[in-house]
């Protein structure tokens, strides 16, 4: 019977769904403006320097905290005094890696309805799933995308569920309580309860931001893989990645447990063993770790 009802929520009644909860948000702005203007400057080889020196020079905060990387140990023994210095030594691709991260925690940071997501948690997922996502891209046989791409569709992918805890929509309370008594999973329950789920609604607020098509698709798409056409791969990266971020919350690798969190046929399609994914979620504990260090995350 909930099968059944489920397969009755057509896509387009989805995005309909899921128009009328992005048209009614008052809480996000309309794009996080510095780390989405870097995102798409950085794609540009003939770059300069001080253009990426004059964008984060809006952002005060992001300021401080790009010195502040530039100055740790990881990075050199001599101090680094100013933002031009900062940039040319910490490198672009790890600058918007950075940049991306501070600007998504202040984004999922917020929260205001009874969605029930702890926006600390979502926030940790997500970077767990995009540094995922950055160390499976080169290990796929087949996926020919560049990892900053892949590490911005693994960053995003949940971000229909900041979406959903700052809605208005008294409904958004229910959700979890349908999951409990029905065994639903949360994208399941919120087709259920809204007719649309955060995955949609993710792919749909960053078609409104102008975002690549294979990262809109890829987000869309990120739990039910098999339905995307547009991502050249990236959706069902994205998936795997969801999946080893959630294994790196535990404490023991489990590798039929991590088999039923995925479809199986995602990592045939990215030519990836299930045997390497025990080092990969290694990977992405030490690096989420450093960058937990660096955000200073003690909420």
């Amino acid at each position: 019977m909930i099968t059944d009802a489920l397969d009755q929520i057509k896509p387009l009644t989805r995005t309909s769904v899921a128009e009328d909860i992005v048209n009614s948000l008052r809480t996000m702005p309309p794009s996080p403006p510095v780390a989405f203007k870097l995102f798409f400057m950085l794609k540009n080889r003939n770059l300069m320097n001080s253009d990426v020196v004059e964008v984060i020079r809006h952002d005060p905060d992001l300021t401080a905290q790009i010195l502040r990387l530039s100055n740790s140990a990881s990075y050199g023994d001599d101090p680094c005094g100013t933002l031009e210095e900062a940039v040319l030594r910490l490198g672009y691709n790890l600058i918007q890696e950075k940049v991306m991260a501070i600007t998504f925690g202040q984004l999922s940071l917020v929260s205001l309805s009874d969605y029930g997501i702890d926006p600390v948690e979502l926030w940790r997922h997500s970077i767990k799933s995009a540094i995922a996502a950055k160390i499976l891209a080169p290990m796929s046989q087949k996926l020919k995308l560049d990892t900053s791409a892949c590490y911005v569709a693994g960053l995003l992918h949940d971000i229909g569920k900041s979406v959903l805890n700052v809605t208005t929509r008294r409904e958004v309370g229910k959700i979890r309580l349908v999951m409990e008594q029905e065994g639903l999973s949360w994208s399941d329950a919120e087709l259920m309860v809204l007719g649309a789920d955060h995955a949609e609604i993710g792919g749909l607020l960053l078609e409104r931001w102008f975002f690549p098509e294979e990262i809109v698709s890829a987000v869309r798409y990120h739990n039910d893989p098999e339905l995307d056409t547009q991502s050249h791969g990236l959706a069902k990266l994205v998936h795997v990645a969801s999946a080893c971020a959630r294994c790196a919350d535990l404490n023991v690798w489990d590798e039929e447990q991590f088999l039923t969190t995925i479809k199986p046929y995602s990592l045939d399609y990215l030519g990836l063993e299930v045997g390497a994914i025990e080092e990969v979620i290694g990977r992405v504990k030490d690096e989420s770790r450093g960058i937990e260090l660096f955000m200073s995350v003690t909420w």
